[in-house]
């Protein structure tokens, strides 16, 4: 794209103008340092499980959506809370809550969301209770030292990050979905 290009240029391609305002307002952000730089900062999305607040990398994260209906799946663990048809895609939804703590998310609640998952193997969609949206953290707010969470998430955690003297541990989708306890979603039980 053009520096000196018009937004009329885009008028055919409203995703190319979205760029092109994209760009602008990183130049001027970078010219006036206002805003915070773009370059070292850590952006991640922010929600809610029980009480306790985590971030997870905005790369870990496709959507987010309000719970669609589910289907259960028969003989399945209680924490794959079942199949989502999600834009003719099958998703299964996990409640992050049930599988890592024992107890159940009200999916159907007027905050709670799914956090759908982008990783190149594992179609997942995520119950948590709720979503506060983007965080922008600057790499100096780091903290390798997480916060105390959980026993169950702690795997799963990996440092945190502070701003205005609040702590957001940084959960980690993928090393979820890569472990045993989100691999094994067979019910024995009930297999038996």
């Amino acid at each position: 794209m053009a520096t000196d290009s018009n937004l009329i240029d885009f008028a055919d391609n409203p995703f190319g103008a979205l760029l092109e305002i994209e760009r602008r307002s990183r130049l001027v952000a970078g010219a006036t340092g206002r805003g915070g730089e773009t370059r070292g900062d850590w952006v991640g999305l922010g929600f809610r499980v029980g009480e306790h607040r985590f971030v997870v990398a905005r790369d870990e994260v496709r959507e987010v959506l309000v719970c669609p209906p589910l289907t259960r799946v028969p003989g399945a663990r209680s924490w794959l809370r079942g199949l989502a048809n999600v834009r003719g895609t099958l998703l299964p939804v996990t409640d992050l809550r049930y599988l890592l703590e024992g107890r159940m998310t009200g999916l159907y609640e007027r905050m709670a969301r799914i956090v759908v998952l982008r990783h190149p193997e594992v179609p997942a969609g995520f119950a948590v209770d709720e979503v506060y949206g983007f965080r922008q953290f600057a790499v100096g707010q780091r903290d390798e030292q997480a916060p105390e969470v959980p026993s169950g998430y702690r795997p799963f955690v990996n440092g945190a990050f502070s701003q205005n003297q609040e702590k957001w541990p940084v959960f980690s989708f993928y090393h979820l979905v890569e472990d045993e306890i989100f691999n094994d979603a067979t019910d024995r039980e009930l297999m038996a």
